[in-house]
């Protein structure tokens, strides 16, 4: 049974104690003489014990204020047993015995927690993606920052639009440590998305170096990407996998900076995991490969000491993608002397793998996407620099050209900032929208190229819409006067953006539907029972106890 938690930070005295309870259920204070021995057992645990149970206050004590004292003083005698993530799913089941059965029933789920909670989830291991997807896609969204989705696949893998893990995990002995696997899988890919693993390229030099070892010599038109360069090597999943390992400590890496909860949590799998993918024999390169992935998942000194025959460990922890693809061969040839014919171990495929021929493809949509956006945005800002020019000087020829923009970088207060100069016209700060878009392009391709300008020029009449798709419009609307121009607030400037919208009339045909009278028909039922509940409900009065001001004397209270 893993611990929730290793430290032993003390926790607060018994008066501090006395006093953060108190704040917490007030004005429904108890009598001092049943919260005492609940404080000196609370008082005897360490800090993060006490914050774990202080929290469930909330939701325990407005229900019933004698099960929250069992609970508190019962549960700081089991709470170092019980893993963090499974905190909230034993309060529920709490509540949901005291609103079934009754108090007695409740407490036995605090004191026997071992029976009547834990033990039973160890007969129901396995978890199917879909009962926990909603709280994964919440997670990964909120992590990534991305509004990125998940799909079910046989194998963990992303093509760096989408999250792609099995479709359930039966691995480990415990519920929830399949469902810490799930977590940890979707943070380890969307970590080789964000650190560029799909970005990177072999160098010509890498290519150089591997074919004097190697016995292939695949056409040189052809080496630019890493599916090229593991061809190069004797056995090319033996290749793959150590690449991947090498990418998933790089990702590790800042799960232990930025995640420390969830790397701790999952550090508490190892001996779990261990027992579930064993060594066989020792001497093989399978079992070795093995080794190297409880090492990379479970860093320690020994990873360290051993790391230190490689020239690639003194820049590890902060190597780019490149940097390891530079160092892969060396790993590779210490590997490859160890005997027997190279079988993924199992515990690779529960990692996943990467796929390098759907994340290519989907990285080319998204380029695509973006740079048509790009230009739109673009286009469409020097449209509107143009017209405001044109309505400022009614001397100026020409003023159907195209206004010439040049974007730059400036470094301001250790930020980068992007801005546009404008031919006979000072330095103007972007639009948001489209330094985000600056950002990405740079991000991904390291440079704004040439032809992104120089297309902005060919797309006039066409309008921009957010998911970045050109949008045609009707002849007769293809005119500012046929709009209607409001000004759209933007919360990040605090401000407004003057005729940033176009409102385009169109006459909708119309359409003869019962889709109405048919849904209200359908739900006829539920309407009638959602009818009936609001009936029901009627405001009244009721008094809240111990309050400094109003009309009645709160008896009880006083006496």
């Amino acid at each position: 049974m893993g611990r929730s938690l290793g430290s032993e930070i003390p926790g607060m005295d018994k008066k501090a104690c006395k006093e953060h309870f108190y704040q917490l259920v007030f004005p429904s204070l108890p009598n001092e003489w049943e919260v005492d021995d609940i404080i000196d057992a609370l008082a005897k645990l360490h800090n993060e014990h006490q914050e774990i149970l202080f929290s469930q206050i909330s939701a325990i004590w407005p229900v019933s204020h004698s099960l929250c004292l069992s609970f508190l003083e019962e549960g700081s005698a089991v709470i170092g047993g019980i893993p963090v993530d499974l905190v909230p799913q034993w309060v529920r089941t709490i509540l949901s015995s005291y609103e079934k059965d009754g108090l007695s029933s409740a407490r036995q789920y605090i004191s026997q927690v071992d029976e009547k909670f834990l033990d039973p989830l160890k007969s129901q291991n396995g978890v199917k993606f879909e009962e926990i997807s909603a709280r994964m896609l919440f997670y990964i969204r909120g992590v990534s920052g991305q509004n990125i989705d998940i799909e079910k696949e046989l194998i963990a893998q992303t093509d760096t639009s989408t999250l792609y893990i099995p479709r359930s995990i039966s691995a480990l002995p415990h519920y929830y440590q399949n469902q810490l696997v799930y977590k940890f899988l979707l943070t380890l890919h969307w970590g080789f998305i964000r650190f560029g693993t799909f970005r990177a390229a072999p160098s010509a030099q890498d290519f150089l170096k591997r074919e004097e070892s190697s016995l292939q010599q695949p056409d040189r038109d052809t080496q630019n990407s890493l599916p090229d360069f593991f061809s190069l090597f004797g056995d090319i999943e033996l290749a793959a996998d150590l690449f991947f390992l090498l990418e998933t400590g790089r990702v590790l890496s800042w799960v232990r900076k930025d995640l420390p909860g969830l790397a701790n949590q999952f550090s508490g799998l190892r001996p779990d995991l261990i027992q579930a993918f064993p060594q066989h024999e020792k001497s093989s390169v399978s079992s070795a490969v093995l080794q190297f992935a409880y090492n990379i998942l479970f860093e320690n000194s020994k990873t360290r000491k051993w790391l230190n025959n490689f020239s690639l460990h003194d820049r590890y922890e902060h190597a780019t993608t490149e940097e390891v693809i530079s160092g892969l061969a060396e790993l590779y040839d210490h590997f490859a002397q160890f005997s027997g014919p190279y079988v993924r171990p199992p515990l690779l495929n529960l990692l996943g793998k990467h796929d390098f021929s759907r994340a290519s493809i989907e990285i080319e949509k998204k380029r695509i996407k973006t740079k048509e956006a790009f230009i739109l945005q673009l286009q469409a800002l020097q449209k509107k620099i143009q017209d405001k020019r044109d309505s400022t000087a009614s001397t100026k020829q020409n003023s159907a050209d195209q206004t010439m923009i040049v974007v730059s970088e400036r470094e301001k207060e250790n930020t980068t900032q992007h801005a546009m100069s404008i031919i006979d016209n000072p330095d103007v700060e972007l639009p948001d929208e489209l330094a985000a878009l600056i950002r990405e392009i740079k991000n991904d391709l390291g440079h704004i190229p040439k032809s992104y300008f120089s297309a902005a020029s060919g797309v006039s009449g066409k309008g921009f819409n957010p998911r970045g798709n050109a949008v045609e419009l009707p002849e007769e609307q293809n005119t500012i006067a046929s709009s209607i121009q409001f000004d759209e607030w933007d919360y990040r400037r605090s401000g407004y953006r003057t005729n940033w919208c176009q409102l385009y009339e169109k006459q909708l045909p119309v359409i003869q539907s019962t889709f109405v009278s048919s849904t209200l028909e359908k739900h006829r039922g539920l309407l009638l029972k959602l009818r009936r509940q609001f009936e029901l409900m009627k405001t009244s009065e009721h008094f809240v106890r111990r309050q400094r001001e109003g009309v009645d004397l709160d008896l009880d209270a006083i006496v």
